[in-house]
């Protein structure tokens, strides 16, 4: 992907803040409405990815409106 962080939408602005969050395989993690730009079968995808995270002694927080 070559594009500028200007051309990206905002859903794709999220994938990529999550990614970079969790490059660094936190401990912790709070995601504040980390989807509400993403559709609802992409929402779920990373749902299912960071809470997956809890499984490896992590601790995930969300604050999700809906």
């Amino acid at each position: 992907m070559r594009s500028f962080p200007y051309e990206l939408t905002e859903g794709e602005c999220q994938k990529v803040m999550i990614a970079i969050a969790l490059a660094n395989q936190p401990r912790l993690l709070i995601a504040d409405e980390p989807t509400n730009a993403m559709e609802p079968t992409t929402q779920a995808q990373i749902f299912r990815l960071l809470t997956g995270l809890n499984q490896n002694n992590n601790t995930t927080i969300f604050a999700h409106f809906t």
